[in-house]
């Protein structure tokens, strides 16, 4: 597997995926399919994901979302970026030079790199400035 094949999955997408959104849930689904069998990617994420996934499932106290996540997770094979002090600085690099750029989205971004990510698959508009990975819009994928 080469490190061009890696793609760091946003929070959005997976909420997307796991409450079967009706506009983007079969384009992720087929997004998905097909960077694992053409092209052989490793998909990853980091805790940030996690961390921001859980809240509304957590608020209705709904189990089953949370299951459905974790197994999407463990489906696809999501290696988890736990995040370090050098994502942290990589994170106040990127707010440098992308100030326009969120804390959570910047750490995101930096564990995408750390990991050798070259897609950042997303549905933040906002984050198409950023050239050190190439950003993918869930909005653009074949529908």
């Amino acid at each position: 597997m080469s490190a061009s094949n890696n793609v760091f999955v946003d929070t959005a997408p997976f909420i997307y995926l796991v409450e079967g959104h009706p506009e983007f849930s079969q384009p992720i689904v087929n997004y998905f399919a097909d960077q694992l069998s053409i092209f052989e990617s490793q998909f990853f994420t980091s805790t940030i994901t996690l961390a921001e996934f859980l809240v509304k499932p957590k608020q209705r106290n709904d189990q089953g979302v949370i299951t459905k996540f974790k197994d999407k997770l463990n489906e696809y094979d999501v290696l988890i970026a736990d995040i370090s002090i050098d994502v942290a600085e990589l994170s106040a690099d990127l707010r440098v030079k992308y100030p326009k750029i969120k804390m959570a989205d910047a750490i995101q971004l930096s564990a995408a790199i750390r990991f050798g990510c070259t897609k950042f698959l997303t549905n933040d508009q906002g984050l198409n400035a950023v050239t050190e990975l190439q950003i993918l819009s869930v909005r653009d994928l074949p529908k």
